[in-house]
């Protein structure tokens, strides 16, 4: 009777063992299963920051471009004073010849298209602050593409308008320049 009771004993014992080895198994099948979430989530949350930072150089490069034509536009703001200067100096120098007062009308015209023109810039600085703005809201809207392209557009609207403005500028610098050799022969 005692050997049966010790193999009954022994067999709870081997019963006890296998329920706490089959707990153990399916403990390490959970932390497995876990690890895997884990395992899985940080990918794609590395994946997440790849993409975060490629947005990132992306909206790094349409600030440079922000701020390379608001450079521009202050270059165009220095040379435009720059003419005016000259036009004054012009004015100052000259008589009331009548093809001055032709030339003086025309710097009125040209006078006159350079305010338009700088209001024309003052313009294009609020869109290069309205996308700029856009730009910090990007990471919100996911419309990176549509910013780019309209700054791009923007840039290339301002350097147009400086370059005609440029081309303007030089015309009435030969006109006085002509009227000056003009001038300097008539005496």
């Amino acid at each position: 009777m005692r050997a049966k009771r010790e193999q009954k004993s022994m067999m709870e014992k081997i019963q006890r063992s296998n329920n706490e080895y089959e707990e153990l198994k399916d403990g390490i099948k959970s932390l497995r299963e876990d690890l895997l979430k884990i395992n899985n989530e940080f990918r794609e949350k590395n994946e997440k920051l790849g993409k975060i930072m490629e947005e990132y150089k992306k909206h790094s490069q349409v600030i440079q471009e922000i701020n390379n034509s608001k450079k521009e536009v202050l270059e165009l703001k220095v040379e435009i004073k720059k003419h005016n200067d000259e036009l004054e100096s012009v004015k100052t120098k000259t008589g009331n010849f009548p093809e001055i007062n032709k030339m003086r009308e025309e710097k009125k015209k040209v006078e006159n298209e350079l305010i338009q023109k700088r209001k024309e810039v003052e313009s294009s600085i609020r869109e290069l602050k309205f996308i700029q703005n856009e730009i910090a809201g990007i990471g919100k809207n996911k419309e990176s593409t549509n910013v780019v392209d309209a700054a791009s557009a923007v840039v290339a609207s301002m350097k147009q308008k400086l370059q005609n403005t440029q081309k303007e500028l030089d015309l009435v610098k030969k006109a006085l320049e002509q009227e000056r050799k003009a001038k300097g022969m008539s005496q």
